[in-house]
């Protein structure tokens, strides 16, 4: 399994815990772009999809880990979109 599959299968299960950086690589994975430009540079985030989707996540500081509500929402789109 690699480690893209763990992280998916990790996400679906809705954990306590999940680090940005995991989400990241696994929205990049679905076919995701972080928007590095205006005023998403900072700790909001924006990731646009090529069909048009977009959304911002708070990147957490000083720590990594996302709120429960960001994993929330990041595995019911995901799932939405047959991509977890």
């Amino acid at each position: 399994m690699s480690s893209i599959e763990k992280l998916k299968k990790k996400l679906k299960s809705r954990p306590k815990t999940f680090d940005f950086h995991d989400a990241r690589r696994i929205l990049e994975y679905a076919g995701y772009q972080e928007d590095k430009s205006g005023k998403t540079s900072g700790s909001r985030v924006r990731f646009e999809s090529k069909n048009g989707v977009s959304f911002v996540l708070h990147k957490p500081h000083p720590d990594s880990v996302l709120k429960a509500y960001n994993i929330r929402f990041l595995a019911d789109l995901l799932e939405r979109e047959g991509k977890l």
